[in-house]
Parts: C-alpha cells; structure tokens; sequence
C-alpha cells in the first residue's frame, strides 16, 4: 500500500539531485522546483560554502533535504558546478 507521505516525498523530490539555477528571494536562495507538478520551492540553506557568489551566475548541483522551512523544502549545495550529464531544467 502507498502511503501519503510517500508519494508525497516522491513529488517533492526527497533526495534527488539536480543541477538548478538560484535567486535571491528576500536574501534567501531559492530555485524552482524540477518537478513540474510540485508547486514548492526549494530554500537553499545548507553547504553554501561551497558556492564563492550568492547567487551563482550559473547551475549549482543541488540535493533536496526531508525538511521544510515556512512552505519551501530545504536543498543542500553538494556542488558549485554540476556533473557533465546533469542538465537545468
């Protein structure tokens, strides 16, 4: 049996990860969910270390986190550049 939660965590993307543009959205990091049907943004606040400007100029390798901050879902920076077979969506 399905159950709520997971398919629930299957459209938020739970530990996917992608290669996403970043914004600036009232001093937060934020990029769009990559699934089409998931209408929550992704908060990027963990492991900016590794990112030298805030936002990017271009696509940082993202993982999506089990934790929610107000209605956006947590990404964690794994990498400021992304793999060669990752592409934005």
């Amino acid at each position: 049996m399905t159950t709520i939660r997971k398919l629930f965590g299957d459209a938020v993307g739970f530990g996917e990860r992608h290669c996403l543009d970043l914004r600036t959205d009232d001093g937060d990091l934020v990029a769009q969910n990559p699934n089409e049907n998931c209408p929550v943004e992704i908060l990027v606040s963990e492991g900016l270390d590794e990112l030298s400007e805030k936002p990017p100029g271009h696509p940082v390798y993202v993982e999506i986190q089990r934790e929610f901050v107000g209605d956006r879902v947590v990404g964690r920076v794994i990498s400021a550049t992304c793999p060669d077979e990752e592409q934005t969506p």
